[in-house]
């Protein structure tokens, strides 16, 4: 765990180098020591450096295997956090339909579990939710509606079945 939170603390400083070097190690511990919770928590972590560093596909590749960890134990609050890295990095890439799909799922899932997002927090999704918004226009309801109605194994199923390459 601290070197998870290492890891953050580095991503959150712009140090993307030494982030991925701590989560990498932590992945190594965690999964040696079979800790799944703090497994999926730093595949989370890795999936928001490697999308900031721009390696989309790596980041859709851990998120992915987070979700698929995640579907095993069940956690609402993980997969708030999943479905926003996936959502973010769709966002990232321009497919804004379906990263908007994914907020609107985390967004339903906090309000069931009562895990709002911090101020902070809501600043960083929305640097990600903007060009979406900007995009899409009026559709941005819609759309983000869409998400929201999706059940929880269809919105992980949804997630799995997604590819960089779509629009």
């Amino acid at each position: 765990n601290s070197l998870n939170n290492l890891g953050e603390l580095a991503m959150l400083q712009g140090d993307y180098q030494s982030a991925r070097i701590d989560l990498d190690e932590a992945l190594s511990i965690l999964r040696e020591i079979g800790a799944r919770w703090l497994l999926i928590t730093s595949m989370v972590t890795l999936g928001n450096v490697l999308r900031g560093q721009g390696e989309y596909a790596d980041s859709s590749d851990i998120y992915k295997e987070g979700l698929i960890l995640n579907r095993e134990i069940g956690d609402l609050w993980m997969y708030a956090n999943i479905f926003e890295g996936i959502g973010s990095l769709f966002l990232a890439t321009g497919n804004f339909k379906m990263g908007l799909n994914l907020a609107g799922v985390s967004e339903r899932i906090r309000e069931e579990i009562g895990a709002p997002l911090s101020s902070a927090e809501i600043t960083e999704l929305e640097r990600f939710l903007q060009p979406g918004w900007d995009a899409l226009g009026e559709e941005v309801g819609i759309v983000w509606e869409e998400g929201r109605k999706l059940g929880l194994e269809e919105a992980v199923d949804f997630a799995l079945a997604l590819d960089l390459g779509e629009t």
